[in-house]
């Protein structure tokens, strides 16, 4: 345990008060609770000060190192499931339908119907 020189330390048994923040810190960060409600809870105003609470060690990069090797064999294993069931289409493809898409007629947005065609209220009269 480290020794402290100021007589203003408020000490809990053996151990400090800024030992036990330190704790809590970790303990939040570690527990998933955003680092930013980590802070307010804690009391730190800045970046920097909870920083330096927050302290990283081995286990903390290993865990993170297991997690993004995680992630990535999950995404391609979900890749490799839709790949086959997804049709890929070529540049000629996607120009033939762009041409088909312009030739369809516009649809009135006032009566909800076709160019040329019957409107709702035609469609009701029967006539």
């Amino acid at each position: 345990m480290r020794e402290r020189k100021h007589s203003t330390m408020r000490n809990f048994g053996e151990k400090l008060f800024h030992d036990l923040r330190r704790t809590a810190v970790r303990n939040m960060v570690r527990a998933g609770i955003p680092e930013r409600v980590a802070m307010k809870i804690s009391g730190h105003k800045t970046r920097a000060i909870f920083d330096r609470y927050n302290i990283v060690n081995e286990n903390d990069l290993r865990n993170a190192s297991e997690k993004v090797t995680d992630f990535h064999n999950e995404t391609r294993e979900r890749l490799e499931r839709v790949s086959g069931s997804y049709k890929m289409i070529t540049t000629t493809q996607v120009a033939e339908l762009t041409d088909r898409l312009k030739r369809v007629q516009p649809i009135d947005l006032k009566n909800g119907a076709r160019e040329g065609s019957r409107t709702p209220t035609d469609c009701s009269t029967g006539s």
